[in-house]
């Protein structure tokens, strides 16, 4: 270990906003151990206002304070290729076609789908704007009138989860394939949010 040597210095933190903290003095130890590096205890820390007087306990009082929407609104702007509400066409991963595969050793009986869901009337405007939505994002596309396909799941709209009441939730396109026990959803080789977390 290289020699080292106690020093006493007074310091003091200037914010972004031209704020200054109380000044104070510290006693450290310099070493030619550090090179370019501050070790500061949170005793320290305390005295020159960087943290609050309480730490280790959370608290709300910080010295250069910014407003969690001037936070988010920083993130956003900065981040802007990565985060978003939704995923723009030029964004978005392409592959094959996807393909549904059914469970092998079952027999099936094909079910007849020859109209529409009927959505709730006090859905109505949502839905319609839910689905417009969508279409502009290309997420979903019309089918012409002079195309036949075999390959329809009924879709429905369903309020989203979440307080408030139900007039003033938003709501959510789904496909329901309980009708169809028969087909092998696919495995995905990651953890889900919840084993993660």
């Amino acid at each position: 270990m290289e020699s080292s040597r106690a020093t006493t210095f007074s310091a003091a933190v200037i914010c972004d906003d031209g704020r200054r903290s109380p000044r104070t003095h510290i006693d450290a130890l310099v070493s030619s151990d550090l090179s370019n590096e501050i070790l500061i205890s949170w005793h320290d820390l305390k005295e020159l206002g960087v943290i609050q007087q309480d730490f280790p306990n959370v608290s709300s009082a910080i010295l250069c304070s910014v407003s969690t929407e001037q936070m988010l609104a920083t993130l956003h702007s900065d981040y802007a290729d990565v985060l978003s509400d939704y995923l723009q066409p030029s964004m978005r991963m392409k592959g094959e076609p996807c393909s549904i595969k059914f469970k092998k050793g079952l027999t099936y009986t094909p079910l007849k789908v020859r109209n529409a869901r009927p959505i709730p009337l006090h859905m109505h405007s949502k839905a319609n704007k839910l689905v417009e939505e969508l279409i502009e994002k290309e997420v979903i596309g019309r089918i012409p009138t002079d195309v036949t396909t075999d390959n329809l799941f009924r879709g429905s709209f369903i309020l989203k989860p979440g307080p408030g009441e139900p007039e003033d939730r938003d709501v959510r396109l789904v496909t329901d394939y309980a009708p169809y026990p028969y087909i092998k959803r696919p495995v995905h080789p990651f953890p889900s949010p919840n084993i993660v977390f």
